[in-house]
């Protein structure tokens, strides 16, 4: 709720205490986020050198939204490392949803869209909806296309096939900001974040 932030907000700005925003951008308080760039060339990387896959496409969230072009520059990022073309490799925004990943299915299905090895999507939600969109058009995933997530949900966990996912964004995220606030308090940032995210491969 936008206006309870505000509030939270101007309560916290007037105070001493050190304070840490995260994942969300402030004009008036740090804030951080987590590595979402690498995240995704990591998982997109996988799909290349593991499974020598060429074609493949990204669906991430909202245009000019911070997280969401995070997430595409690391795709990207994987994609020239990995000598792939980024004519075949194909990027669309899905608004963290369901209904463009569906409909970008029924387009592969129907020819719209050339059929690709895999789909990287940015979200776990979108990932499931993929997948449900490509069945209902008659793919096999993974054999006929390989689907990945990303936020390491219990959705994709828990989704028939289950989903390979990128994981421990907000282990990960929590880590960093309390080393942030200790060093904010006084603390030494000589501390290490050993911490860090990976993929959890579905079956």
């Amino acid at each position: 709720n936008k206006k309870v932030s505000e509030r939270i907000y101007e309560f916290l700005k007037q105070t001493d205490t050190p304070c840490l925003v995260l994942g969300e951008e402030n004009d008036e308080l740090p804030y951080i986020f987590p590595p979402e760039r690498e995240s995704m060339r990591m998982i997109t990387r996988h799909l290349a050198d593991v499974h020598k896959f060429r074609r493949i496409y990204c669906v991430t969230g909202f245009k000019d939204h911070y997280e969401s072009e995070e997430r595409l520059k690391g795709f990207l990022d994987a994609v020239s490392e990995a000598g792939l073309s980024e004519n075949e490799c194909l990027t669309f925004y899905g608004g963290f949803w369901h209904d463009i990943p569906k409909q970008i299915a029924a387009d592969i299905a129907a020819g719209n869209i050339p059929k690709p090895d895999a789909v990287v999507c940015a979200s776990d939600v979108m990932a499931c909806a993929m997948c449900e969109g490509l069945k209902e058009n008659g793919f096999s995933v993974p054999e006929d296309i390989a689907v990945t997530g990303y936020d390491g949900s219990w959705g994709a966990y828990s989704h028939s096939p289950q989903i390979t996912t990128v994981f421990g964004r907000e282990y990960q995220l929590g880590a960093e900001g309390m080393l942030r606030l200790y060093s904010m308090m006084g603390g030494s940032r000589e501390v290490k974040n050993d911490f860090c995210q990976g993929i959890r491969y579905g079956r």
